[in-house]
């Protein structure tokens, strides 16, 4: 299918290798397109044909790049500190979460803590007061009730419904319903002989007549007096009737070692005061003095609209300790380095002692994954390219194969690069590629488009003037010219061939090339140095590779 040139061995003589390399130059001209010869008679220009065919045009556009890793990320220093132990090596396998290195810093370790005690402390003060009442509201209510049955034996000065009370102020005093507690004090050695459940009579000294009763406690510690050390004793009365507190009253205490006779006072026997909260108002008073109440008896409510505003202040302390913890807590973590992501850990150079910053980037992991050939389109052709395009890909370090992929990313901004601007574009490799390693030379060819079964041409036989695309097709007898322009409708371009929409057949002969013999140097005409031209049986075209930056016939 291609024209052939033989040429006769040449005596050596001046101009032999000027006139040789321009020789070889117009000769190749008119073998490259695979084409028939035809002269158009002796002295007439000569042509090189071709014929429409029908086949698959494929247009590509090639661009030059290297591997890249699929998914290769950063493995960075989270904190500063000083390398204390190192457990990877460049190119270890590594999983995702798997410790590399560990750091030393105190400081950062003294600042989690502090942190971390803020917070408690925040909560707690938070904690007590939301235990304090309940939030209505915009108002903050507290609803005091008895522990445990009893009787209001007094309720504190002022305190009425409506008042205006302080935070701990005494509100009223519980006490044990049908029992008072004489309190007398004693010696050590007295003390010695008495016990809990001994019995005692007890003499009022406002009353005719004894009170029976036992000691229901004795005091650990001594209360210390001027005179000596004494300790307290608590005589229970059950159903004291008239007694009250603050009455003295003289006992009788019957122990083992003898009677022991000491002058007390009577106290109301497990006395609580009940205080307010927090500062606020005593909406509601629901007893009064000398009433008994049952254990959960609703006793007052205090409520303010202040502790709701406090809350709300400490919430906000609290959230702002959390965010320090947080920040305070990721610096701690960061004293440990771990690989983001399973893969090959490589550049990773640490040694133990050295001193790393904060955000200081120590090698990359290699994702397990598909690789990625990363290549530079130039400006004129990026706008062709797009998502999801197929790519064919042939790596320098791996000759005689070619691997498939996709392209995935085309890059906004472009670089520039040998005087132009280049945009890079990322192809994802369909198959495991044996042997590719990030770094390597790759070559790819991004299909833009395809047709099959359409009518071909090669690109040199087209002929742009005013405006219009024609090809030159040999003249019909009688025409005079032996060459005539025939207007056409072009489809897809690759480089070496163009789809005709309209003008032409299938098997139609067009002219690529044009030689007149009559313009050529003596050395180049047919005859001379034995140089002869022969026309192949047939017309045919270039075949070209799909994917390698040029268009096919089939």
């Amino acid at each position: 299918m291609a024209d052939w040139l033989f040429a006769a061995p040449l005596q050596p003589r001046r101009r032999a290798l000027p006139l040789l390399c321009v020789f070889i130059l117009v000769a190749g001209v008119l073998a490259s397109g695979c084409l028939s010869g035809r002269t158009a008679g002796d002295g007439q220009p000569m042509a090189t044909l071709g014929r429409v065919t029908r086949g698959r045009l494929v247009v590509s556009i090639s661009a030059t790049g290297q591997v890249v890793a699929g998914q290769a990320q950063e493995v960075r220093a989270e904190s500063s500190g000083t390398v204390i132990s190192v457990l990877a090596r460049e190119g270890d396998r590594v999983e995702a979460g798997q410790v590399l290195a560990e750091l030393e810093n105190a400081d950062v370790v003294t600042q989690a803590s502090l942190a971390r005690l803020d917070v408690a402390d925040a909560e707690a003060e938070l904690a007590e007061l939301c235990a304090q009442g309940e939030l209505k509201g915009s108002v903050f209510r507290k609803a005091l009730v008895a522990d445990s049955p009893g009787r209001v034996v007094s309720v504190a000065s002022g305190v009425v419904q409506s008042a205006q009370v302080r935070a701990q102020a005494p509100l009223l005093t519980l006490a044990a319903p049908d029992r008072i507690d004489l309190v007398v004090e004693v010696t050590y050695t007295e003390r010695q002989q008495l016990g809990v459940g001994s019995r005692a009579e007890v003499f009022p000294k406002d009353f005719t007549g004894s009170l029976e009763g036992r000691v229901s406690w004795v005091a650990d510690a001594p209360v210390t007096s001027p005179e000596s050390y004494r300790y307290q004793v608590g005589i229970g009365i059950d159903q004291p009737g008239l007694v009250r507190e603050g009455g003295r009253a003289s006992a009788h205490i019957f122990g083992p070692g003898g009677t022991v006779v000491r002058d007390g006072v009577f106290r109301w026997a497990d006395a609580r005061v009940v205080t307010a909260p927090f500062d606020g108002l005593l909406s509601r008073l629901e007893v009064q003095a000398g009433e008994v109440v049952s254990a959960g008896q609703l006793l007052a409510v205090v409520e303010s609209d202040q502790v709701p505003k406090k809350l709300e202040a400490l919430q906000r302390e609290l959230e702002r300790r959390r965010l320090v913890l947080d920040q305070r807590a990721k610096a701690l973590a960061g004293l440990t380095i771990t690989a983001p992501v399973s893969g090959v850990l490589s550049g990773f150079a640490v040694e133990v002692g050295q001193r790393l910053q904060a955000g200081q980037t120590l090698g990359r992991i290699l994702a397990e994954g598909p690789l990625e050939v990363e290549a530079a389109v130039d400006e004129t052709q990026v706008a062709q390219v797009r998502n999801g395009l197929k790519a064919e890909v042939i790596l320098e370090a791996i000759p005689g194969r070619a691997f498939l992929g996709r392209v995935e990313s085309v890059a906004v901004e472009g670089q520039p690069k040998g005087g132009t601007t280049a945009y890079a574009s990322r192809i994802v490799l369909e198959e495991p590629v044996p042997g590719a390693r990030p770094g390597m030379t790759a070559q790819a060819s991004i299909l833009v488009a395809e047709k099959s079964g359409v009518l071909l041409v090669p690109i040199e036989a087209l002929v742009e003037e005013g405006g219009r695309t024609m090809v030159r097709v040999p003249a019909q007898p009688g025409e005079g010219a032996p060459f005539r322009l025939q207007p056409v409708e072009v489809g897809l371009r690759s480089d070496s061939q163009a789809e005709i929409i309209s003008g032409l057949s299938e098997g139609d002969a067009v002219v690529v090339a044009i030689f007149n013999p009559e313009q050529a140097p003596d050395f180049m005409r047919p005859g001379m140095f034995g140089v002869r031209i022969r026309r192949s049986e047939g017309g045919g075209t270039r075949p070209a590779v799909p994917g390698h930056g040029g268009g096919g016939g089939q």
